[in-house]
């Protein structure tokens, strides 16, 4: 049963599309060919009702890149990576559709307070995950920077990986 309007039928489908108190939301967020479509469309569709597309109309997703690609800005000056290094990774995941996860990684180069340089890039290979951005960043750093280095990450997870010694780490 709605709680709003008392009708029989009480599911999302009604709430959202066809709930006489609800009009008002509905008339001010929706054009009326949209209602007029998702009335019409079974109360199971899951379009209308969470706003999810069938995988089979899904776009197709170009694979990730399987290059390194940076871009760097350090105020018209070569970029050396040394002194305090913050790292960062992300990830963009749609949990319905993991073909379409992507990472990257960021590099920060400060000396006091002020941003020296930074660089930044997609996240090569096809595992695409915030944790593999955040070790990729640690590991540009490690392979492009001289000393001395002081790296600085938010990576719970890679601190105490590399607590636990080479041997954690290499398997």
């Amino acid at each position: 049963m709605c709680q709003y309007c008392g009708d029989d039928v009480g599911d999302l489908h009604h709430r959202f599309w066809k709930c006489p108190r609800c009009a008002d939301m509905r008339a001010a967020a929706v054009e009326d060919l949209i209602v007029g479509m998702a009335k019409e469309a079974s109360p199971n569709d899951l379009f209308y009702t969470r706003a999810l597309l069938p995988r089979a109309v899904l776009p197709d997703i170009p694979p990730p890149l399987d290059t390194q690609r940076w871009w760097y800005c350090s105020g018209g000056q070569d970029m050396d990576i040394t002194g305090e290094v913050f790292t960062d990774g992300s990830a963009a995941s749609p949990l319905y559709w993991p073909e379409a996860s992507r990472a990257g990684w960021g590099i920060a180069i400060l000396a006091g307070r002020r941003l020296r340089g930074m660089a930044f890039g997609p996240l090569p290979g096809p595992q695409q995950t915030a944790q593999r951005g955040e070790i990729y960043a640690v590991l540009q750093v490690l392979k492009h920077g001289r000393l001395p280095l002081h790296i600085k990450t938010d990576c719970l997870g890679l601190v105490e990986s590399l607590a636990f010694g080479k041997e954690h780490c290499a398997h």
